[in-house]
């Protein structure tokens, strides 16, 4: 594979600007396993968050495979945080990466958190568009939301907190 090192070797630090800054453009990197070791092997650092605030792990784990996953994860090197297994949870339910349960069982196995709020990230530039569009949802609420049984079964078995409230859009316009 060529690549243009005028625009990466910037960039080499973290798997986002590698990629041109664009979620879009990570999520389709994330899907070829052959990418993400490019870009590993090019000093891209898995621990990062890209600059609209989620890191390469929350984002790997709604869109890559599991050995991807596993990749980054040992790569990282940092303690587990964040809303991964949110992310894992609510693409189950889009029905295109239908491994979700799977990661998400290795996620917990690495100690994730559980209860995280989708979107808990710091978005840099201000925006909050995960909260404006999701509201406050944790996976177990993604997977009622989006009626995966299978989902629904296995975050209780694993400690998730059935009492946290889910907060949508719809009950902040109603509240206001």
């Amino acid at each position: 594979m060529s690549v243009d090192t005028h625009f990466t070797e910037p960039y080499t630090r973290a798997i986002y600007p590698l990629v041109f800054v664009t979620d879009t453009c990570c999520s389709s990197v994330l899907e070829v396993p052959e990418l993400v070791y490019w870009c590993l092997d090019k000093g891209a650092d898995a621990g990062l968050s890209s600059p609209s605030g989620p890191t390469i792990i929350e984002a790997a784990a709604g869109v890559a495979s599991l050995d991807t996953l596993k990749l980054l994860v040992e790569r990282a090197g940092s303690a587990p945080q964040g809303d991964a297994v949110a992310c894992a949870s609510y693409l189950h339910g889009s029905g295109h990466h239908p491994d979700r349960l799977e990661v998400v069982r290795f996620l917990l196995d690495q100690r994730y958190p559980i209860d995280e709020f989708f979107g808990t990230y710091s978005n840099p530039a201000g925006h909050d568009c995960a909260a404006m569009v999701f509201g406050k949802q944790i996976a177990l609420h993604f997977a009622i939301w989006r009626g995966k049984e299978d989902m629904v079964q296995l975050l209780p078995e694993r400690g998730a907190d059935k009492t946290i409230p889910a907060t949508v859009l719809n009950d902040r316009v109603e509240s206001s």
